[in-house]
């Protein structure tokens, strides 16, 4: 019954260890590591199938030839390995390769004479059990220990130098692989030398191609898993097959006969939605690659944009303040009276240059809050002071453009609005909120308050305006970059691209407050507001 066990034990090692060598050589036929692993796996091939001949056998020189033709398989090994082993790890030893091959080739040469093994004879499960030559004493010291055990110091220096998450996976299942090897073989030379050692764990070769393939394929280790699942169905069928013709009895034969086809359909079955579930994986690996690679390239396009915008940005800044400055020196009368007709268009190229100034440092900042790059400088600054100079540009703009909106402002003169804020950067706010509401109000009014709340622990300054209002979802975008409520069709043009605003929750959200806004609906009119911590305390001034 042992021999029996045993025997099969070979032939499942033998298929094991084809299998997985054929299997990772179609993988990457050009691949030095996989070519080789192939021969790995044919070396262990002859090894199995030759040890499974050997104890079916009778008489004592088909045992012989057997045991001789096992071991021919067993001096492969080592070097085989040692291969293996110094090529996953990408060393170069080619001198001791070159040795490791010629001493190879001298014990195979002679492994079939009675220096390597010199007898068969009745030990421990078998009455034809090898005995070592004196050549075969020199192969285990030089090539098997010497061989294995070099590969094994190998792997062990190497492991603290892979820093790769993926290369430390890899390691593990070869090394773990390689050791459950070595053991499984080892068990069958103490009784070549008369040592009663039984040799149960030969039958451990069965495994560990699988756990190589695993280190091998790093980019497959799910279809390793489908194919190893493939391989022991069929296996299991091949088996269930044959044993249908070893039977007592006609009920025994059709019993076997059930067993057999119930499995197979079951087999079939299970591998149809595996392959299936491979093919959706696949499908889904390849999306997410792809994904993954527009994704670092629309960082790269989005880093590229941010630094062309800011090149840009500085650029044009010097020329437009420039021509608002002039412009504004011409308006005032600096250089003499200007006509009318000129007047007019001067007053046109100051507010546009002053548009566009605004417009730019919107800009400049989006491109700075991208890049990580932007500074605020905190100080002590009275917001009430910064609120009525704007309004003042406001009301000034309101009577040249002849809107005549409404403006107000409403201050509680009782509270003391003085902040912890960067006072150009709480302006940009406080402009693009109110530039807005006179950009979506075409009559009516616009309200500004400025106050603190119950609590005295915020100031919250709001804009509310009697303009085209918003619905729900102009409401949930109009904070996005380049984000617009405009987009409605209830007036015709609006100027600037949807960065004010944005660029505004950003600056808010540096000072630990908040902006917000609201409204019931288009045609109802917007409300903003903007909230300031009274005790903001920044963690870099």
């Amino acid at each position: 019954m042992i021999i029996k066990i045993f025997i099969l034990g070979m032939i499942l090692a033998g298929f094991s260890n084809l299998f997985w060598g054929i299997f990772v050589y179609l993988k990457n036929r050009r691949g030095l590591q996989n070519k080789i692993f192939l021969f790995v796996g044919i070396s262990f091939g002859i090894w199995t199938f030759s040890y499974a001949n050997w104890l079916s056998q009778n008489n004592y020189q088909d045992a012989l030839f057997w045991s001789r033709m096992l071991n021919l398989g067993a001096t492969l090994i080592p070097i085989f390995f040692l291969h293996w082993i110094i090529t996953f790890l990408q060393l170069k030893k080619k001198p001791l390769l070159i040795f490791g091959y010629l001493l190879t080739a001298i014990f195979a040469f002679f492994s079939f004479s009675s220096l390597y093994i010199k007898d068969v004879k009745p030990v421990s499960i078998s009455q034809y059990w090898p005995q070592a030559g004196w050549l075969y004493t020199i192969f285990l010291i030089f090539c098997f220990i010497g061989f294995f055990g070099y590969a094994f110091i190998l792997l062990i220096k190497s492991r603290n130098l892979i820093t790769e998450r993926e290369r430390k996976i890899q390691w593990n299942y070869i090394f773990w692989g390689s050791l459950i090897s070595c053991i499984g073989g080892s068990f069958n030379f103490p009784l070549m030398y008369g040592i009663k050692l039984f040799p149960i764990l030969t039958l451990v070769t069965i495994f560990h191609p699988f756990l190589w393939a695993h280190g091998i394929l790093k980019h497959q280790l799910f279809n390793v898993k489908v194919i190893a699942t493939e391989f022991f169905l069929g296996l299991l069928i091949i088996i269930l097959f044959i044993n249908i013709f070893f039977y007592a009895s006609i009920l025994e034969l059709s019993f076997k006969i059930l067993i057999f086809i119930t499995t197979a359909f079951i087999a079939i079955l299970l591998m149809r939605s595996i392959l299936q579930e491979v093919r959706t994986r696949e499908e889904m690996e390849k999306l997410a690659g792809d994904l993954e690679i527009a994704n670092e390239r629309l960082k790269e396009l989005d880093k590229a944009k941010s630094d062309f915008v800011s090149i840009a940005s500085h650029q044009l800044r010097t020329p437009v303040t420039a021509i608002k400055g002039y412009s504004s020196m011409l308006l005032e009368g600096s250089f003499g009276e200007i006509p009318e007709k000129a007047k007019s268009a001067t007053e046109k190229i100051f507010e546009s240059s002053n548009r566009l100034v605004h417009l730019i440092t919107d800009f400049l900042t989006l491109s700075r809050i991208e890049r990580g790059k932007i500074e605020y400088d905190f100080q002590k600054t009275d917001l009430k002071a910064i609120v009525v100079s704007v309004m003042d540009e406001f009301k000034a703009a309101n009577i040249k453009d002849k809107k005549n909106l409404d403006l107000s402002l409403d201050i509680d003169e009782k509270e003391d609005y003085t902040l912890t804020i960067d006072q150009e950067k709480i302006r940009q706010v406080i402009y693009n909120i109110i530039e807005n509401a006179m950009k979506y109000t075409p009559k009516g009014f616009i309200k500004v308050s400025l106050y603190k709340t119950p609590d005295k622990s915020k100031v919250v300054l709001s804009v509310q305006d009697s303009g085209i209002g918003m619905n729900k979802e102009s409401l949930g975008k109009i904070f996005r970059k380049f984000g617009q409520a405009g987009e409605n069709g209830k007036i015709e043009t609006t100027s600037g691209v949807g960065l004010g605003l944005y660029v505004a929750k950003e600056i808010m959200k540096a000072h630990n407050g908040d902006i917000l806004a609201e409204s019931k609906g288009e045609g109802t009119g917007s409300t903003f507001y903007i909230e300031l911590p009274v005790n903001f305390v920044p963690t870099k001034v």
